[in-house]
């Protein structure tokens, strides 16, 4: 297989990184997120769309801890993370186009989800690449992204939709 040719910069301060602590690390169910209500946006499409991510989320991380998964099977985990994130988001930005939605709320959803972008493909190049619990951080940072993405910036974002009356459902589709 090609070396990758994305950066590996990740967004955040990786101190103390140990192979020693990973498996503990990996396991800990505290740092997955689960779905409860409390994440509930009102917002149907979003809030399916966010337990499929978070569904998607729990596979990768548990996929990590396996020591047992080839990489190769781990790195295919958090790719369908990827995937399926790249079209929750392109979904979240089709009801950002409304012209009812602030631009200023605009630009820094988009900004946030490219940085969770930047940082899953740094966990995907780091699962070949860099040790488990490099890894783990990253998944670690990816879970207390989206809780914090979840219940600030799209309870915000159902909340205008809510407001101008924008669908929960797809609001328009993709232009070419």
């Amino acid at each position: 297989m090609a070396p990758s040719t994305r950066s590996l910069a990740p967004p955040m301060d990786l101190p103390g990184l140990s192979n020693a602590s990973w498996p503990a690390r990996a396991k800990a169910r505290s740092a997955c997120p689960e779905w409860t209500e409390a994440l509930t946006t009102g917002h149907a499409g979003i809030d399916d769309d966010h337990r499929q991510l978070i569904a998607l989320l729990a596979d990768s991380w548990r996929a990590l801890a396996d020591a047992t998964l080839p990489k190769a099977d781990v790195r295919q985990r958090i790719e369908a993370l990827d995937a399926f994130a790249r079209q929750h988001f392109a979904f979240e930005e089709r009801l950002l186009a409304h012209p009812g939605i602030h631009d200023s709320h605009r630009s820094g959803h988009l900004k946030a989800h490219q940085r969770f972008l930047d940082t899953i493909h740094g966990v995907i190049d780091a699962v070949e690449n860099l040790p488990p619990d490099v890894c783990s951080h990253f998944m670690e940072f990816l879970g207390s992204w989206l809780l914090h993405h979840i219940h600030g910036t799209d309870m915000e974002l159902a909340r205008l939709c809510a407001e101008i009356g924008v669908a929960d459902t797809d609001p328009m589709p993709i232009e070419p």
